[in-house]
């Protein structure tokens, strides 16, 4: 799962810039749920306005929300025809699909590069990956991804991008939390990656509608959350 997740994002995305809108998306896409036709323009022209459709999709759904955002307010904010926009996305859900396995892709690229680092070094990398270093994930996660997550709830095909997301960056943790603590393994370590994964989101969610200092403090956080599930210090 975790190989075959890796190679469909890749093809899926390459990346977000700072601003948080689409930076680019690649031609082809091979990691899609049941149900969700992919349309799949090859040309670099068709590459480019694919990037520019999902920016605009990007904007209406944090302006509107999802549920709120039309197919012909997305066309209206990338400036194009709404029989254009289905010429690339057959519908919303096709988009928001797409921009799950962006942030899939970018997470576990970002965890397996985490083997370039030992113990502590390993735990300061992904607590700035996770919140502050990486503009696609510590940006792009907080709001429009718990909108894409509210979805997830009652749409199967959007449920089952956001379960192999999570089964993938799980398998990602045990084998990071393996690497911080030898010797430790089974269902132990599986609870641990899971209480880890939870964190994030969890620590984002506080912060992002609290009144406390931001990034900066989940990082903190998430920091102190390692270090105890590690063994290297205790609450």
């Amino acid at each position: 799962m975790t190989s075959s997740l890796n190679t469909q994002g890749k093809l899926a995305r390459k990346s977000l810039d700072q601003s948080m809108e689409v930076d680019q998306v690649a031609t082809s896409y091979r990691f899609v749920s049941p149900g969700v036709r992919i349309s799949k323009p090859t040309k670099k022209k068709g590459t480019q306005r694919r990037r520019h459709i999902i920016s605009a999709f990007i904007k209406c759904v944090r302006r509107h929300g999802y549920f709120n955002t039309t197919m012909a307010e997305i066309a209206a904010e990338a400036d194009i025809q709404p029989g254009h926009l289905t010429y690339y996305f057959s519908s919303k859900k096709e988009i928001l699909h797409c921009c799950y396995v962006s942030q899939a892709s970018v997470i576990v690229d970002g965890l397996e590069r985490s083997k370039n680092y030992k113990g502590d070094k390993k735990i300061e990398y992904l607590a700035k990956f996770f919140f502050t270093d990486n503009k696609v994930v510590n940006c792009f996660t907080t709001g429009f991804m718990f909108e894409a997550f509210g979805v997830a709830l009652n749409d199967p095909d959007i449920k089952r991008d956001r379960q192999m997301m999570d089964e993938s960056i799980r398998s990602h943790l045990v084998q990071v939390l393996q690497d911080l603590q030898p010797g430790e393994e089974g269902t132990a370590m599986r609870e641990k990656a899971e209480i880890a994964y939870a964190i994030i989101p969890g620590l984002k969610f506080t912060l992002y509608f609290g009144e406390r200092s931001g990034l900066d403090e989940g990082r903190e956080l998430f920091i102190k959350t390692l270090r105890v599930l590690s063994g290297r210090e205790s609450f």
